[in-house]
């Protein structure tokens, strides 16, 4: 009794995410009728309800960011483009929308490179995941104990003592990779300045020197941890490397 239990419960559970899944993509075809006909807020709303349902993905961000620009909302799209360029399936085109926007902002800034070993990690997030880096590490872990058990019986030939150090390394290395990856995502938020300008303090305080003037469409990277200990303030690096204060509420993030 209990198994047929179990075993309904799993089949309404597949069912009830089947559905959920035809009925999101169904609302966003329908979303992306609405915009080629011309109903842009329309489509723009029905865009955003579904995000609010807590579906994410590159092709919601894109076509977000592609139906901000249409309706002239340059510094919204750059936002959602952003967010679109942490997908390995739609990062390209949102680089190049990132690219069309900044140069219709009348004011820009320059932009630094991301270091290498950031590049690095941003390219396994977007490829794997934090979920897909966890687990890998997981069964690695297993494979190397199993192995390291399997010595108990056969010896330890070279073969298997090098199979079982290079597991332990992969463990070991990509454990630390994804810790900082997933400490990162916790900690770091992308964020723009969708209207007005406001000064970059060298401390939070309103009366504190200027490091720089901040316009609409610039865009920071936010650490939360630091900008909690002052409370009304954001700790902000700006895409050319100053750092500095900014009041809370002058920048928008995802």
């Amino acid at each position: 009794m209990m198994r047929v239990l179990l075993a309904s419960m799993l089949c309404w559970m597949v069912v009830a995410t089947s559905v959920h899944s035809q009925s999101t993509q169904a609302r966003f075809d329908n979303a992306l009728n609405l915009s080629t006909s011309g109903d842009n807020i329309a489509a723009y709303d029905s865009l955003l309800a579904i995000e609010s349902d807590g579906h994410r993905s590159g092709k919601l961000y894109y076509n977000l960011g592609v139906i901000a620009t249409k309706l002239d909302s340059l510094s919204v799209a750059k936002l959602y483009f952003i967010a679109a360029s942490r997908y390995s399936e739609t990062r390209p085109l949102a680089l190049e929308g990132i690219q069309y926007l900044d140069s219709r902002f009348p004011q820009r800034v320059a932009e630094l490179p991301r270091l290498p070993w950031e590049q690095f990690f941003d390219w396994l997030n977007r490829t794997f995941g934090i979920y897909v880096l966890y687990w890998s590490v997981v069964a690695i872990a297993n494979i190397g104990v199993l192995l390291y058990m399997l010595g108990w019986y056969v010896g330890r030939p070279r073969w298997l003592r090098g199979a079982y150090i290079s597991a332990t390394l992969y463990v070991v290395t990509f454990l630390a990779v994804t810790l900082y990856i997933d400490s990162r995502e916790q900690r770091f938020d992308d964020a723009v300045i969708i209207r007005g300008q406001y000064a970059l303090k060298e401390t939070p305080d309103s009366n504190a020197a200027v490091v720089s003037q901040a316009y609409e469409g610039f865009s920071f990277t936010v650490d939360t941890k630091r900008s909690a200990e002052h409370p009304g303030w954001l700790y902000v690096r700006m895409s050319n490397g100053l750092f500095g204060w900014l009041p809370e509420g002058s920048l928008r993030s995802i």
